[in-house]
């Protein structure tokens, strides 16, 4: 949510009932928002499985999925180190083809990430 913004979620990964999503700036509340995990996992196979077959197109770009493991990346990082981490930008190149590429070359290559010591 920028520089100033946090998302919170408490039982992020739940399928069993609603999640209630938090925007904070600072420490003031902003936004709340209800969402659900309800067969996610069978609606993104599902939807794969459509793409792969040539039924219907696939509505997340693969560099999606890469900007939004750099942000999972980060936060490890961050629980590590107990400070903010940057984002990498996973840029995209001009339309070819009408598709959307990474500019590969300006991309650092993933950080490897070691579980945290526990005492």
């Amino acid at each position: 949510m920028g520089e100033t913004g946090v998302l919170r979620a408490k039982d992020a990964f739940s399928v069993e009932r609603p999640i209630e999503i938090e925007l904070r700036r600072g420490r003031s509340f902003v936004e709340k928002e209800m969402a659900s995990n309800a067969n996610a996992y069978a609606r993104q196979v599902d939807t794969f499985s459509a793409a792969i077959e040539g039924n219907s197109e696939f509505p997340v770009l693969g560099e999606e999925g890469w900007q939004n493991q750099e942000v999972l990346d980060a936060a490890y990082r961050s629980l590590r180190s107990g400070k903010a981490e940057s984002v990498p930008l996973i840029e995209k190149e001009p339309l070819r083809n009408g598709v959307e590429e990474p500019l590969r070359s300006e991309i650092s290559a993933p950080q490897k990430c070691s579980k945290p010591r526990t005492a």
